[in-house]
């Protein structure tokens, strides 16, 4: 075989291989998470009220993590505190990993559940409720990051 025919044989292969590749990226992004599992797309990470199991687990696949926050209406500060978590527990490039479900309870407590495990935790203790989520979230955040190298310093 001709060297020119080896070539163009060898480019047709990359030229292929990167269009299936490409094909396979773009039908996975139109598959996304809602659609692959029926579960429900949830468009908050502030959520009152509960979340179905199916849409909860599929979510948590994909490296998401929860906090259910039982006392939600009883006490302004902490709920502050939990629904500003989202924003302030993000990964490095600014993207949500923590969904909050408020829901209402006579005790102020937490419960945090993702792939790596499940927690429960005073919601009323900040420090106990960010130690928890820096150990069950999938991307370490920059705040848990700081927190650990303020201890070891």
């Amino acid at each position: 075989m001709k060297k020119k025919n080896k070539q163009i044989i060898a480019a047709l292969a990359m030229v292929l291989i990167f269009g299936f590749s490409s094909i396979a990226f773009v039908a996975g992004s139109l598959t996304g998470v809602t659609q692959n599992s029926g579960a429900a797309q949830l468009t908050s990470f502030v959520i009152d009220g509960e979340v179905d199991a199916a849409t909860q687990a599929a979510y948590m696949e994909a490296g998401y993590t929860f906090l259910k926050y039982y006392g939600a209406g009883s006490d302004v500060l902490a709920e502050n505190f939990i629904n500003s978590l989202p924003s302030r527990l993000s990964t490095s490039d600014g993207q949500a990993q923590l969904f909050v479900i408020n829901v209402q309870g006579d005790t102020q407590s937490v419960q945090i559940q993702s792939f790596s495990g499940f927690e429960t935790a005073n919601a009323t203790d900040q420090n106990s409720v960010i130690e928890s989520l820096c150990r069950l979230l999938t991307v370490t955040p920059i705040e848990c990051s700081l927190r650990t190298l303020n201890e070891t310093a």
